[in-house]
């Protein structure tokens, strides 16, 4: 059955299951009901061809929530043909609101027919078209909204290499701009700070900025910062930031061992200075940028609803 990772619980008394709610989800068997033996295995054969990332629904609460399988756990056995039976598999799913669960064979037949059943009636809806020119429009609408608010010298940061502070040392970092960065908790939490700024100018020239650090990896790259812990590159030069410090210095020499920010320090310092030589329009960004949702769904990638359902969880944080 669904097991929240957060360790939420469940009551079974406490009536249909929750979104966010405390535990486990009520187990259904959904492979053997009213099923005949070729549709049985059928199902287990779709069960055994999932992949991670592939889209699925589930219901909370008579609400559908999307998310995307991210993991799949098979049981430690000797036994292979009870290890390759895919209805004692396990499903990681991670939520459009971050929530993570756990679906067994039974809830990830339910949340494949539910994607399905959405999938098909949206294909259907004749209105389709229209709602998809209305998330392109919407996204571009926000975008412009929202980088007319900033001033000239805000934005003309976007995309310049520099230095911020990382406890008691400062490290080279590329600053960027919301919509230089995939759309995600990073993006997310500065629309908050904008949000709160909006309107007033003291408050929009201080916000906080969003960096990349250089020469860390990609999960722990991106950061939001206050302004007064940022130096320009040529600040932070001035202050010999752009060195390699001598003990560190000595260490490559002698071939000793480097501890895990030392590394970082040397391989984004590299990083940064390559970066340097070039005009920053011609600078390519040092990392893989994801699909925005209006791009998702134009490629098929995404359906409507989904962006729809996204929409309605940002709304219901924002009102928190």
């Amino acid at each position: 059955m669904p097991r929240n990772y957060r360790n939420y619980e469940y009551d079974m008394d406490e009536g249909p299951p929750k979104k966010r709610g405390r535990g486990r989800l009520p187990k259904n068997d959904e492979i053997n009901n009213n099923n005949s033996q070729s549709e049985v295995e059928s199902r287990i054969h779709n069960l055994s061809i999932l992949k991670v990332g592939q889209r699925v629904a589930y219901t909370f609460s008579d609400s559908i929530y999307f998310g995307s399988i991210v993991r799949c756990s098979k049981p430690k056995s000797n036994d292979k043909d009870r290890k390759d039976d895919a209805t004692r598999w396990r499903w990681e799913v991670e939520f459009d609101d971050d929530d993570c669960w756990e679906l067994d064979s039974n809830n990830m037949l339910s949340a494949i027919s539910l994607y399905e059943k959405c999938k098909k009636e949206e294909m259907e809806d004749k209105s389709r078209n229209e709602k998809v020119d209305g998330i392109i429009n919407e996204f571009f609408a926000e975008k412009y909204k929202i980088l007319n608010a900033l001033s000239d010298e805000i934005k003309n940061d976007f995309l310049e290499v520099g230095f911020a502070k990382w406890n008691r040392s400062y490290l080279p970092v590329l600053f960027l701009g919301p919509y230089d960065l995939s759309p995600g908790h990073i993006r997310d939490k500065w629309m908050k700070y904008f949000d709160r700024a909006e309107g007033d100018p003291r408050k929009l020239k201080n916000l906080p900025r969003i960096i990349y650090w250089y020469g860390f990896p990609i999960q722990e790259a991106f950061s939001i910062m206050p302004r007064g812990d940022c130096l320009s590159c040529e600040e932070g030069t001035k202050r010999g930031f752009s060195y390699i410090p001598l003990p560190i210095h000595r260490k490559l020499e002698s071939g000793s061992k480097l501890t895990k920010m030392e590394d970082s320090f040397v391989t984004g310092l590299d990083a940064m200075m390559k970066d340097m030589r070039k005009p920053r329009e011609e600078r390519p960004i040092p990392f893989v940028k994801v699909l925005e949702d209006y791009q998702l769904v134009v490629r098929g990638m995404r359906l409507v609803t989904e962006i729809e359902a996204k929409n309605r969880l940002n709304l219901e944080g924002k009102m928190l």
